[in-house]
């Protein structure tokens, strides 16, 4: 007869082996943005780090499955998903995303809107039209504000070289996107005495966002079902208040 505990251990081996055999690795594409994901500086921890990867961390512990984290600018997610080249990214969901890749679960809601620099009256969407304001290359904002031709921008290439062009008052007066990531930036350089007024545009929702051409599509209701658990236990709010608190 065999003793409980080993038999207990011998059950907790067969199920190890078992999800260890139906592991996958995911391709994700990520947005290289502080807080959400960025090389991470401290040399001897793991290479990245943020929101996103503290999310996806969890998701291999809970799911047995592995990723492969790439760090990209937001246009070559986007190109990458049309290709299927990657399986999944986390990113804000907008309807062009719909082309390329399916709606998955609902982490959080984002504000999307507009940080001035001091003394630059923007109280109306009309006062945009009056000023120029910093976008990141290839990323959408609002549907009103992407599609306005009376509205200069200035295409930059991340949020952080925004800020500092906005400061500066080099080729734009205020900067436009995620204002949590725009607050988190302003508050990382020091610059929070240089902003003004803050423009909400809209809110959005930061969603999985899998390839219609992804390989692994198979996968796809389990690994939202996943991500959907962790909303549900409030670990996803508890790693996003742990970077934006």
């Amino acid at each position: 007869m065999i003793h409980p505990i080993l038999k207990a251990l011998l059950l907790l081996s067969i199920i190890g082996l078992s999800k260890q055999a139906n592991a996958s690795e995911f391709k994700v594409d990520l947005i290289q943005e502080a807080p959400w994901a960025f090389q991470n500086p401290d040399l001897s921890g793991a290479p990245y780090a943020g929101i996103l990867v503290d999310l996806l961390t969890e998701f291999t512990k809970r799911s047995g499955h592995t990723t492969q984290i790439t760090l990209t600018p937001s246009i070559r997610v986007i190109q990458h998903l049309k290709k299927g080249s990657t399986d999944f990214s986390i990113m804000i969901w907008n309807k062009n995303n719909e082309e390329y890749a399916n709606k998955g679960t609902f982490l959080f809601p984002e504000h999307i809107g507009v940080r001035a620099k001091k003394g630059v009256a923007v109280i109306r969407y009309e006062d945009l039209k009056k000023i120029t304001t910093s976008v990141p290359r290839g990323m959408d904002i609002e549907p009103e504000f992407d599609a306005d031709p009376l509205l200069k921008k200035d295409l930059v290439q991340n949020y952080m070289m925004g800020v500092k062009k906005t400061v500066a008052n080099r080729d734009s007066q205020a900067i436009a996107g995620s204002l949590s990531t725009i607050n988190y930036t302003i508050k990382k350089l020091g610059l929070t005495q240089q902003f003004g007024d803050t423009f909400l545009l809209g809110t959005a929702q930061i969603t999985i966002h899998f390839s219609k051409k992804s390989q692994k599509n198979k996968d796809e209701a389990k690994v939202n079902a996943i991500f959907k658990e962790m909303v549900d236990d409030g670990t996803v709010r508890d790693i996003h208040s742990k970077w934006m608190d």
